[in-house]
């Protein structure tokens, strides 16, 4: 027979238990919402107006989004500031600046104005990051879902999500940084959806079954990183022409699924290149000597992050 201290034990695991299983549930649920606004930005035909702040900096653009048969058709047109009309097609990107009757084309590796979650495991993202149900709100006169993308340590940032609880999409977005205060908005003020779009949200979202190019080999590589912050790993690799146009940059673009920074290295330096760290806004960068070469970390994490970076970047001594 159980005496009190015994019955006191079982209470006591019977509520760490029920409290596992709501974290788990409260879990798998907003992962759920997640795949369901990465669905809802894949399909959906959208227009609408939204506002950008950045560095004390509002930016207000309309956007027109339509599926096309390579990938998303987006038009962005700005509102207040130099006029400039973006167009994306699938991965290429034109910029129009009539002021200075020039185009630019380009092929980035970033898509979309608000976070997708496109093509990301969010199961792989549960090891440095946690998910969170934060309640509801209204957004652009729109009922939505509020949830967390919280990092589980001081290195990368985090995202509060408004969620469109009638088609899923994002109608606003606060990047979090490591004190939890919000250093980048974007929130829609109007969102038109097309009600005809609306019958392609079939089911949740599921990542493509197309194998991603396998990233390059480390002993392949000049450089080697032996203190990447956890969950990064190497993404990209490729050159670059200098702005000196006396030699060439290494471009390493590292990632841990939702964070990205870049690494960029040069040999020699120049008077003005960084030394040390600087942040603007939701931008870390931390630039320094390294064998000979000037080396400049940036990317949308903490400044402690892009440190840890450049200090664990080395010549490979196992390069061919």
């Amino acid at each position: 027979m159980l005496g009190r201290t015994g019955i006191l034990g079982l209470l006591f695991v019977a509520s760490g238990l029920a409290a596992e299983s709501a974290v788990a549930d409260e879990q798998a649920e907003v992962k759920a919402l997640l795949a369901r606004m990465a669905e809802a930005v894949r399909v959906l035909d959208y227009q609408g107006t939204f506002v950008y702040l950045q560095n004390n900096q509002l930016e207000a653009l309309q956007i027109e989004h339509r599926r096309g048969e390579h990938g998303a058709q987006e038009r962005l047109f700005s509102l207040n500031g130099s006029p400039r009309e973006v167009v994306r097609d699938g991965a290429t990107v034109t910029c129009i600046l009539p002021d200075r009757d020039s185009v630019l084309v380009d092929k980035p590796v970033a898509q979309g104005s608000f976070p997708a979650l496109l093509g990301i495991g969010l199961d792989e993202l549960a090891e440095n990051y946690r998910f969170e149900r934060l309640g509801q709100d209204r957004v652009a006169g729109r009922a939505a879902w509020v949830v967390g993308i919280v990092p589980r340590d001081n290195l990368r940032y985090g995202y509060r999500l408004y969620l469109d609880r009638d088609s899923g999409l994002p109608l606003k977005s606060d990047l979090m940084d490591e004190a939890g205060n919000p250093v980048e908005q974007s929130m829609f003020t109007s969102l038109q959806v097309e009600p005809d779009s609306l019958g392609r949200l079939a089911g949740l979202y599921t990542a493509s079954s197309a194998p991603e190019p396998a990233p390059p080999a480390a002993a392949q590589l000049g450089w080697a990183f032996s203190m990447l912050p956890k969950g990064f790993e190497l993404d990209l690799h490729e050159l670059k022409p200098s702005a000196r146009g006396t030699d060439q940059v290494e471009h390493f673009l590292l990632s841990d699924g939702l964070a990205s920074l870049s690494v960029f290295v040069e040999r020699g330096g120049a008077d003005e290149a960084l030394q040390g760290g600087a942040r603007m806004g939701a931008v870390s960068a931390w630039g320094g000597q390294v064998a000979g070469h000037q080396v400049t970390v940036v990317g949308d994490v903490p400044l402690d992050t892009v440190r840890q970076v450049l200090q664990g970047l080395r010549p490979n001594r196992n390069q061919p």
